[in-house]
C-alpha cells in the first residue's frame, strides 16, 4: 500500500484512520448545523480516506491480519479524537437552565448579565421552598464559562443544558 511495508504501513494506516473518523465527526456536527456546503465539502476527504485505507487494509488483510487491528485501533481512536475535537471547536448553541434559591434568583440574574449573558428569570416552586429558573441561551463556546459563573455563585444550584437550534431572534445570539 503506497509502497510502505511494516512499521511505516501500521503508522499510516492508523494516523489516516483517525484522521477519517475525526473529520466523519466534523461532517456530521456541520450537517447537524445545517452547514451543508461545508458538510459536504468535508464528506469528500472523508470518503477519499476511507476508500484508500479500507481498500488497502482489505485488500492486503490475508497477507497481514494485523492490518485489521491496527485499522480496529485507528477507528477507536478517531471516534475520541473526533469528541475532543467537537469540544473544542464548540459549534452552535445551547439553552442553559439552572434552579436556584427564591432570594437568590434576581441577584444571580443581575451577575449573569454583568457578564454579558442574557438571561430570563422565571418563579416556581420546589419540593421545599420557592425557587427560581433562569434560562439562558448563549454560544457553545460560552458555556464552561457560564457554568463556572453559576457554580461560584451557589453551591446547591442545579444546572442543565440543550443544544438548540434558533430560529429567530434570541439576545445576544444572531442566526446568519
Amino acid at each position: 500500500m503506497f509502497g510502505l511495508t511494516g512499521i511505516a504501513l501500521y503508522a499510516f494506516i492508523l494516523v489516516a484512520k483517525v484522521l477519517e473518523v475525526a473529520v466523519s465527526t466534523l461532517r456530521i456536527i456541520l450537517s447537524s448545523k445545517g452547514e451543508k456546503i461545508k458538510s459536504s465539502l468535508v464528506g469528500l476527504i472523508e470518503i477519499t480516506l476511507w476508500i484508500y485505507v479500507a481498500a488497502g487494509v482489505l485488500k492486503n488483510m490475508d497477507k497481514d491480519p494485523m492490518l485489521a487491528i491496527i485499522y480496529s485501533i485507528g477507528f477507536t481512536l478517531g471516534v475520541y479524537f473526533g469528541g475532543r475535537l467537537s469540544d473544542k471547536l464548540s459549534l452552535g448553541n445551547v439553552k442553559v437552565s439552572a434552579i436556584v434559591r427564591s432570594k437568590d434568583g434576581y441577584e444571580l440574574a443581575v451577575k449573569i448579565r454583568s457578564h454579558n449573558f442574557a438571561v430570563t428569570v422565571f418563579k416556581g416552586e420546589g419540593m421545599n421552598e420557592e425557587r427560581h429558573l433562569l434560562i439562558m441561551m448563549i454560544k457553545r463556546k460560552r458555556l464552561h464559562q457560564l457554568i463556572d459563573l453559576l457554580k461560584a455563585y451557589q453551591n446547591n444550584i442545579v444546572i442543565d443544558y440543550t443544544e438548540i437550534n434558533i430560529d429567530y431572534g434570541a439576545y445576544g445570539i444572531f442566526k446568519k
